[in-house]
């Protein structure tokens, strides 16, 4: 999101006149953003190179959750000085992108401590640095070092020193008398907004007038400035410019939009692409297990012979010329026969380890048939719920939800064992109705056989692989209970392996009659007396929503 100096000023003004005077209750934080809760609002300001800004997150409690808040770094020195400190002021500082907020916290006996955070939205060099009451840096969200910038240093302990101050005139000096010269070398306002404004005058040279006096509004935050789009820069201007595409709503809802939800967009896309990397890495594996497999029921039948041929050698070894490629043999078997054999040979190793090598592959394939067709079934499944989870990653959209899936598909081997958790699913409300979906086998098992009640509904695309869902609650009125079975049937052919594809049946019944096969996956189940419907995959997406 581009924007300019113009925007800043008037998003410190709406933040200074809903946020002065409240006091910080808690600090949450991450990577590359953080969030400071002062009543029902909290300021959520952004430093990352794609979404920088500031905005205020409503009364939502769980946004740090959604973006996955940290201990460390920056978010820990926040906590610590300004956790119970009061807002005291939110400005622009030298009508540059930078947002400064001041803190004043009572320490005891009447001694206060001022801090301000400093809010640089710089694009790839956007930073959030806490200064003490002497300017000087306590912590920074991006540590600068004499070697890398030498116009500045940006380390806990030194003097803080703001980026490279711009030459230009004014905003406040501004008049129709020297207003083309202003829009030549501005300040307080972006070089894409002075622009168009030099276009406007240029097209019409009486225009200076009113455009200096929209300076005017501009430079007071005037409540009638109109957010608007112009070839991707956002600004404020009195009326809608050449080329601009006006923005409803107000400025924090805006930054709110571009920012936050960025930053959400960027943080569930990060997630997916942890959960795509260790579903393949998963999948890769498994099929290397399958072809073992495989090939150990192809030579099965032949491990008997590399003993034979092992024995053989040795009955030999005597006999066997160094450096051979090939031998003929005689072997006596079990019965007495004899057998002639001939033996390839590796020439590099002696008779002793050629038997050695027959020996090893005997060990290797011989095995009970039945055994191996059995372990062949169960990563042949384990192989299809691979490949379901990596299609089922990509169709949440709950940061939450997919952020608890992942990390049962990537276990922190520093984690201490912990007591079995509810696993992963979605949960959607429509009217009393409650639909889960399980999300993996476990989940599957989990909203069949533990959430739901026997007069519940379960539903499950037909003959393919997908999620159980589960309706709680069915309703009495048949209207309702047509929709709610609609919805449903909806939910299991999304998540499910015909998911986008037309006119695929799904099959429901009362989860009193599904049944665990005795012997098979977690959730491999049989069911009867069910019925079949065809819907579309998204037509829940006209009813539900999370309820989280």
């Amino acid at each position: 999101m581009r924007y300019g100096p113009e925007m800043v000023r008037v998003l410190a003004r709406s933040l200074s006149q809903k946020l002065e005077n409240f006091s910080i209750q808690r600090v949450d934080g991450g990577k590359d953003w953080a969030i400071l809760k002062a009543g029902k609002e909290g300021i959520f300001i952004s430093w990352s190179q794609d979404n920088f800004g500031a905005s205020l997150t409503g009364d939502n409690n769980g946004v740090a959750k959604t973006m996955g808040a940290v201990r460390g770094g920056i978010s820990l020195a926040l906590s610590k000085h300004i956790t119970g400190a009061k807002i005291k002021k939110i400005y622009q500082k030298n009508d540059d992108r930078v947002l400064c907020v001041e803190f004043y916290r009572y320490v005891g006996a009447g001694i206060g401590a001022k801090t301000t955070l400093v809010a640089e939205f710089m694009g790839r060099l956007s930073n959030l640095i806490l200064l003490d009451e002497n300017n000087r840096i306590i912590e920074a969200a991006r540590h600068i070092h004499p070697e890398i910038n030498r116009y500045r240093t940006i380390i806990p302990g030194v003097d803080y020193q703001g980026p490279p101050p711009l030459e230009g005139i004014s905003v406040e000096s501004v008049s129709p008398e020297n207003i083309e010269g202003y829009l030549c070398s501005p300040l307080g306002i972006g070089k894409a907004l002075a622009s168009k404004l030099k276009e406007e005058i240029q097209l019409n040279p009486l225009k200076k007038f009113a455009v200096s006096d929209g300076l005017k509004k501009l430079l007071e935050c005037d409540g009638d400035l109109l957010i608007q789009d112009i070839d991707g820069y956002i600004t404020l201007w009195p009326w809608i410019l050449d080329g601009g595409k006006e923005i409803t709503g107000n400025v924090e809802n805006l930054v709110y939009e571009k920012i936050l939800i960025s930053s959400k967009q960027k943080k569930r896309s990060d997630l997916i692409k942890k959960g795509s990397k260790a579903t393949q890495k998963e999948i890769k594996s498994l099929g290397r297990h399958l072809d073992g497999l495989r090939k150990q029921l192809t030579m099965a039948d032949e491990a008997n012979s590399f003993r034979i041929k092992g024995e053989a050698i040795l009955s030999n070894i005597g006999r066997i010329p160094l450096r051979s490629t090939k031998a003929a043999l005689v072997y006596w078997d079990t019965s007495g026969r004899e057998i002639n054999l001939e033996v390839d040979l590796d020439p590099s190793l002696d008779a002793s380890q050629n038997a050695k090598r027959y020996f090893k592959k005997y060990k290797k394939y011989n095995c009970d048939k039945n055994e191996v067709q059995a372990k062949l079934r169960e990563v042949e499944a384990a192989l299809e719920e691979a490949k379901n989870q990596a299609e089922t990653i990509e169709r949440i959209e709950d940061i939450n939800v997919l952020r608890d899936l992942i990390s049962e598909l990537t276990p922190s081997t520093k984690r201490k064992p912990q007591k079995e958790s509810e696993p992963p699913m979605l949960k959607y409300k429509f009217n009393e109705m409650l639909f889960l979906v399980g999300l993996n086998e476990r989940s599957n098992r989990h909203v069949t056989f533990k959430e739901a009640n026997a007069n519940d509904i379960w539903f499950h695309v037909h003959e393919a692989p997908g999620s159980h869902v589960i309706m709680k609650n069915p309703p009495n009125t048949s209207d309702l209970l047509e929709q709610g079975i609609k919805i449903g049937a909806s939910l299991a052919l999304h998540h499910s392996k015909n998911s986008g594809k037309e006119n695929r049946p799904v099959d429901y019944t009362f989860k009193k009659h599904v049944k665990h096969i005795q012997g098979a996956g977690p959730a491999q189940v049989t069911y009867k007396e069910s019925k079949s419907i065809s819907v579309d995959h998204l037509y829940w997406k006209e009813f539900l929503s999370e309820d989280r």
